[in-house]
C-alpha cells in the first residue's frame, strides 16, 4: 500500500475516522440524539429529527450539521472542485475516457502522460467530502469524486497569472507579442510540477511538456463544463477564448489540439480533485466551526435569532424550496440586514410564480 502524500505546509493528520454515508464523523456522541434523516424529493430535501439545528450545509447529496464536522475532518483527504474559487493549491486532473480512468502526470519531468486507476487510490464514498454548491449535486459512485493521487509525479500546484496578465508585465511574463488579454470568463493560472517546473505547450509535438519559464504556453484556462456538473474544459493559451484544447484520447494519450468547430469537447473534460482543506467551502466550514464554538454551537448569540433563522429553513423546505449552501449564506445576510421577512416572501412568490409558468 502506498504512504500518504505530503506537500509543503502539511499538518500531521491522525488516522482517518469512519464517517456516515454523507462524510461526516461518527465520533459525535453529543449529537446522538439529534442524527438527521433526510429523503431526495423532486421539490427539494426532507429533513427529519434537526428541526433545531440551523447550522446547515449540504455534503455529499445530504443537508448536515456543521456540527458533526471535526476540523480535522476538513484537513485530510482530498475533494472535487466545484469552481473556480477551489483553484488553488496542490490538485489532480483526473479523467475518463470510454470506461478508463486516470489522471495526468508527469514523467521524467519531461513527459505528460496518464496514469491508470491502478496508480490511484480509491477511497470509500462514506470517506470523501465532496461539497454541493450551486445546485451542483454528485454521483456518489462516480470514481473521479473518490481517486486520490499515490506519487506527487500526479500532482500540479496551481501558479496565480492572472495579476501578471492584467498588468501585461513583459518582464514577468515572456512573450506576449503585443497582446492585449480579453476579459477573462475562465479561470487562468500556470501549472507547476512536483520539480517546481511549468507545464508547457509543446507546439512541435502538440502535447505537454515542461518549462523553467513562464509564458504564453503555460497559461491554462479552466472552463466550467457547460452541459457537465463539477467538470472542466481545459484550453491553452493567454487568450480565454484559446481553441488550442488540452485533450486525452479514448487510447489515453495526451495532445493539445486546435478545435476550432469544438469537435473534440468529449476529449476536453476533467475531473479536479483540490485538498480539502484548499477548497472554499471547507475554509468557510472552518471558520464556522470556530465561531460556533465561541457561540455554543448556535449560529447567533442571539437565541431568537437561531430561532428566526431553523423556522425559515423548515418552511422553506415544506414549500418545496431547495435550501443549499447558497441560499442560507442569503438568508442569514438577509438576517444581519433586518429583513429577512421580505426576502421569504420573494422567494415565495417566485416559487408560486415557476409553478404558474
Amino acid at each position: 500500500m502506498v504512504s500518504k502524500l505530503s506537500f509543503k505546509g502539511d499538518k500531521k493528520s491522525k488516522k482517518k475516522r469512519s464517517r456516515h454515508s454523507s462524510g461526516v464523523s461518527s465520533s459525535h456522541t453529543h449529537h446522538e440524539s439529534k442524527k438527521q434523516k433526510t429523503n431526495s424529493t423532486e421539490t427539494g430535501v426532507i429533513i427529519e429529527g434537526a428541526e433545531d439545528e440551523a447550522n446547515l450545509i449540504m455534503v455529499n447529496n445530504k443537508l448536515v450539521s456543521i456540527e458533526e464536522f471535526t476540523k480535522d475532518q476538513l484537513q485530510e483527504g482530498w475533494t472535487t472542485a466545484v469552481s473556480f474559487n477551489d483553484l488553488n493549491g496542490p490538485l489532480l486532473l483526473t479523467l475518463e475516457r470510454e470506461g478508463k480512468i486516470g489522471c495526468l502526470a508527469c514523467l521524467n519531468n519531461e513527459k505528460l502522460v496518464v496514469s491508470g486507476i491502478d496508480a490511484l487510490e480509491l477511497v470509500k464514498p462514506s470517506e470523501v467530502l465532496n461539497f454541493n454548491v450551486n445546485d451542483i449535486s454528485f454521483n456518489l459512485e462516480d470514481k473521479l469524486t473518490r481517486v486520490e493521487p499515490t506519487m506527487t509525479s500526479q500532482v500540479f500546484t496551481v501558479v496565480n497569472v492572472e495579476n501578471l496578465i492584467k498588468t501585461g508585465d513583459k518582464n514577468e511574463l515572456l512573450s506576449l507579442d503585443g497582446q492585449k488579454p480579453k476579459e477573462n470568463p475562465v479561470k487562468q493560472v500556470a501549472l507547476k510540477n512536483s520539480d517546481g517546473w511549468y507545464l508547457s505547450f509543446d507546439k512541435s509535438i502538440n502535447s505537454l511538456t515542461t518549462s523553467q519559464v513562464l509564458t504564453t504556453n503555460e497559461i491554462f484556462n479552466f472552463i466550467a463544463s457547460p452541459d457537465q456538473p463539477y467538470k472542466f474544459q481545459i484550453t491553452i493559451g493567454l487568450d480565454a477564448e484559446s481553441k488550442n484544447k488540452l485533450a486525452v484520447t479514448e487510447d489515453l494519450k495526451v495532445r493539445v489540439i486546435l478545435d476550432e468547430e469544438n469537435l473534440i469537447d468529449d476529449l476536453n473534460i476533467f475531473t479536479v480533485k483540490v485538498q480539502t482543506r484548499n477548497s472554499k467551502m471547507a475554509k468557510r466550514l472552518s471558520f464556522m466551526l470556530e465561531e460556533l464554538n465561541k457561540n455554543d454551537g448556535l449560529a447567533y448569540h442571539d437565541s431568537e435569532k437561531n430561532i428566526k433563522l431553523n423556522t425559515s429553513v423548515k418552511e422553506l423546505i415544506r414549500l418545496g424550496i431547495k435550501v443549499d449552501n447558497k441560499l442560507l449564506d442569503k438568508l442569514k445576510r438577509a438576517m444581519d440586514k433586518g429583513r429577512l421577512n421580505e426576502y421569504l416572501v420573494e422567494l415565495k412568490e417566485k416559487k408560486l410564480s415557476d409553478r404558474r409558468a
